[in-house]
């Protein structure tokens, strides 16, 4: 019985790892950009950059960073997300 359950095991991480390989290489996922996805909340919510600043910073550094002209860091993100939380959209 337990040499079944090994050899059922063994099937199933081969099975893994060919889907996993497939997949990497017919269909692979690039990493998200975060400025992508605040492009598309701010489109989807009607935010304005001057709603931005408190959370990025200065309006200089807001149109920077929607320039990319400045990298997103952490902390902005982290501040905005927590920020948009708060205030689903309304559909």
């Amino acid at each position: 019985m337990l040499q079944r359950a090994a050899r059922k095991q063994t099937g199933s991480n081969v099975l893994f790892t060919l889907v996993a390989a497939y997949e990497a290489e017919h269909h692979a996922i690039d990493l998200p950009d975060p400025l992508a996805m605040l492009e598309h909340v701010m489109e989807n919510r009607g935010l304005t950059h001057e709603q931005l600043e408190p959370y990025i910073g200065s309006a200089r550094l807001v149109d920077a960073v929607l320039n990319r002209q400045h990298p997103l860091t952490l902390a902005m993100i982290r501040r905005f997300t927590s920020w948009i939380r708060e205030f689903p959209p309304t559909y």
